[in-house]
């Protein structure tokens, strides 16, 4: 079998640095598959973004409650209050009698810790938007827009070596993932008599993830990189329900979601080839149900406590294509308390009707051996003679994977702010 120049120490012909750097692409995309840029990742932190969120099918799941209900650890599943929208339970919107709107927004900080590496990110992310209305006699109804799930990460690794007779072979490999998953909504609810307040939604979801990856080898300086990218979208229907049951200060609260199974497609292919790239491919996508349960209670008009559990049934997901890791069914818990000093009071000082809340939450990740807990600072500034609410509220946790010895810290300061005005009022006046 004839070697070639490398192998026997020569320089090589031009002719051949194509072919050379062709295998050398070949090997290397062989090597690192999945798993193998995940493990390269961990030893890499100066350049990535949480590996956790490329590990969960459709992103790592986030925090999309309104404001109120974030800042109480997220346990708004059993509270019956119009600023909560209709986030944690769509039956909330049952009990409204003004118009109120609700937006948040993120600014997250993550800190990645592998051994003795570590590394500090910013992003910025809006959470969620909604919009609610009653029609009486007929009900209330909602929408809104919310994230729900977030991917992002970025691998970067070059090198160097010098061959025994002097020729320099460079590689290079860059891996980057952006998408996600979010929803469109569209609610009703209304009283059932003195009984319950029940709700309804139609949901659109959006699922996209965008993965480029480039390689690239030079002999003394001559090769070109290699773009390949892998795009996957998913459109899919689904509805949520969900019921308030308020007896005097205690309230009890169910919601719960399912969505349809669909077509997603995949695009694979390389960027710069001359033959363009493929057609997508489709295949079936069936996400999980989810329920949750909840309960709060008002102790005075000063004190409310509240706490909620839910189970997302990961068992039940579907793909012909593989998206992420191994999964199993995921349990979260999360509980708050909220107080104010002198709600009613006819001239309070401005600090006496401020809204003090703690909260915290833990969560198992839709990874086997990924889970994440979270404590919450957080106080509400009322402004417009109560029609309005400014949320600031301050979260620290960590989320960590067992079986790859992974951890992150992150800290998430969220913007609220909440607003609320009756459409009509009479006046009392006659003509």
């Amino acid at each position: 079998m004839e070697k070639s120049p490398l192998e026997h120490g020569a320089a090589p012909h031009r002719d051949d640095i194509g072919s050379l750097i062709s295998l050398e692409t070949t090997m290397l995309l062989k090597e690192f598959d999945r798993t193998l840029i995940i493990a390269a990742l961990l030893y890499s932190a100066p350049y990535a973004q949480s590996i956790l969120s490329v590990q969960c099918p459709g992103g790592q799941p986030v925090a999309h409650s309104a404001g109120p209900s974030l800042a109480i650890g997220g346990a708004g599943t059993g509270v019956q209050n119009d600023l909560f929208g209709m986030a944690d339970n769509v039956a909330n919107l049952g009990g409204m009698n003004r118009a109120v709107f609700s937006a948040v927004a993120s600014f997250d900080f993550l800190s990645i810790n592998q051994g003795r590496k570590s590394s500090l990110l910013f992003a910025l992310s809006p959470r969620i938007f909604s919009f609610a209305f009653p029609i009486n006699p007929v009900g209330s109804f909602g929408f809104s827009f919310d994230k729900r799930n977030t991917m992002n990460y970025r691998f970067v690794r070059d090198s160097m070596r010098t061959l025994s007779n002097g020729i320099s072979v460079a590689e290079s490999l860059g891996v980057a993932v952006v998408g996600g998953m979010s929803s469109w909504q569209a609610g009703w609810g209304r009283t059932v008599g003195s009984v319950a307040l029940v709700g309804i939604s139609y949901e659109r979801i959006y699922l996209s993830s965008d993965e480029i990856t480039q390689y690239s080898a030079t002999i003394d300086n001559q090769g070109q990189p290699r773009p390949d990218s892998i795009s996957c979208i998913f459109r899919g229907n689904a509805v949520r329900g969900g019921i308030l049951v308020p007896l005097h200060k205690l309230t009890f609260g169910m919601a719960g979601e399912y969505v349809f199974k669909g077509k997603a497609s995949r695009i694979l292919g390389s960027i710069d080839t001359a033959g363009g790239r493929p057609g997508p491919q489709e295949f079936s996508l069936y996400l999980p149900p989810s329920l949750s349960l909840g309960i709060s209670y008002a102790f005075s008009p000063e004190w409310m406590a509240a706490a909620s559990g839910s189970i997302t049934l990961w068992q039940d997901y579907y793909s012909q294509e593989k998206l992420g890791g191994n999964v199993d069914n995921a349990l979260s818990f999360a509980g708050g308390a909220q107080f104010i000093p002198a709600p009613h009071l006819l001239v309070p000082r401005y600090w006496e009707i401020m809204q003090y809340r703690a909260g915290f939450r833990y969560s198992q990740l839709p990874i086997v051996t990924a889970s994440e807990f979270a404590f919450g600072l957080s106080v509400g500034l009322p402004l417009l003679r109560g029609g309005g609410l400014v949320d600031l509220i301050a979260e620290y946790g960590k989320r960590s994977d067992s079986r790859l010895g992974y951890s992150d810290n992150f800290l998430q300061l969220f913007v609220g702010i909440n607003g609320g005005r009756k459409w009509s009022q009479n006046t009392g006046i006659r003509y």
